[in-house]
């Protein structure tokens, strides 16, 4: 049975005990010492690293795609449900990493935010059906970049010239084309 001792080096406690016994040292005596490492140890191995989360924002209705850049976590709120596009919940959402601090940038009910959103260094892109739309990232009104792209997009990508797209499979096929388009 191999442990460890005060040290963390690896110790056999059978033949550590067999050793003992030879040298005329009572089995007590291992026993408290035993003990004495046991107790007196502290353990040097690092805890779970679930431990070190973080809740950044609580209760979030059906929260779907997330992305981050680096002030603000962006995420879709209550994605993929009628009732919360009735109700008008249906919500891109920011986090502040600074503060901590939760707001909605884009409000629900009048577009129907995808999983698909994308964001560079002056806006958050995002899809509704057909639509690739932006906002500001500091807020304000969306506009749409694209307002026929074929299918509803499924992931996006930018980069400083160009958006990057392939559209949801309706049919569950595997094959799909990726679009480009300038910003």
């Amino acid at each position: 049975m191999p442990t460890a001792d005060c040290e963390g080096n690896e110790i056999n406690l059978t033949s550590f005990v067999c050793q003992t016994k030879r040298d005329s040292v009572s089995l007590f005596s291992v026993l408290i010492l035993f003990l004495a490492c046991i107790l007196g140890c502290k353990s040097t191995a690092p805890g779970p690293s679930w431990t070190k989360t973080k809740v950044l924002s609580h209760d979030e209705d059906h929260p779907s795609r997330i992305i981050a850049d680096d002030s603000f976590v962006y995420f879709v709120n209550g994605a993929g449900t009628i009732a919360a596009k009735n109700e008008g919940t249906n919500n891109i959402k920011r986090i502040s990493l600074k503060d901590g601090s939760v707001s909605v940038l884009v409000k629900g009910g009048e577009h129907f935010p995808s999983d698909a959103l994308a964001v560079d260094d002056k806006f958050l892109y995002w899809s509704a059906g057909g639509t690739i739309l932006r906002v500001r990232k500091d807020g304000g009104g969306s506009e749409a970049v694209v307002s026929d792209a074929p299918g509803s997009p499924a992931e996006m990508a930018v980069d400083n010239e160009n958006i990057y797209w392939y559209k949801t499979q309706v049919y569950f096929t595997d094959i799909a084309n990726v679009y480009s388009l300038p910003k």
